[in-house]
């Protein structure tokens, strides 16, 4: 861990904040806050500006199919990394804070004017799951079976259906999330 990074206990560990947008790892966890913002600083920002958007902040939580730790990987994270970015970059969404496990994602993210959840989570789930299948392809790597299914509209799966979903509708909910 960096000296002077703050921390907070997770599950009984010590996990490290990654602020001013450096990603860093504690643990195989990859945490980052928006814009090297404090939580405090993000509530006010989303106080101040946030009131004129037509979705409030969401907490998401999407796992890869069956608990799998395919996010051990720091090429893998790369990918959410990178997609998180384009979404941003596209105006399609605001990334205040996400967190990056061997086998799940945590984001406090808002949708921006005009864009609908629905086709942003899609955006993000279907690029990084092509991309995770090249990697696997790639290097021939057998791990690709695990992520095989017999479905109409696919022939690999990466992430879960459905994942969790709650819009942060009160300043403690956001810090107990945060």
């Amino acid at each position: 861990m960096l000296a002077g990074t703050p921390t907070r206990a997770v599950g009984g560990r010590q996990q490290e904040h990654c602020l001013r947008g450096i990603l860093a790892e504690a643990d195989g966890v990859y945490m980052t806050t928006s814009q090297g913002l404090s939580a405090f600083e993000i509530i006010e920002y989303i106080t101040i500006y946030g009131m004129n958007t037509a979705y409030h902040v969401e907490f998401l939580t999407a796992t890869i199919l069956n608990w799998q730790k395919l996010l051990e990987d720091d090429s893998f994270k790369q990918i959410i990394i990178n997609s998180l970015q384009w979404l941003t970059i596209q105006k399609r969404c605001k990334i205040y804070v996400f967190v990056i496990m061997p086998n799940h994602i945590h984001l406090l993210w808002q949708m921006e004017d005009g864009n609908k959840r629905k086709e942003v989570q899609g955006a993000l789930f279907s690029y990084t799951a092509h991309e995770f299948q090249k990697i696997l392809r790639e290097k021939n790597d057998a791990a690709l079976l695990d992520y095989r299914v017999n479905a109409k509209d696919r022939n690999y799966q990466f992430w879960q259906r459905n994942p969790m979903v709650k819009e942060c509708w009160s300043e403690h909910f956001f810090l107990q999330k945060m």
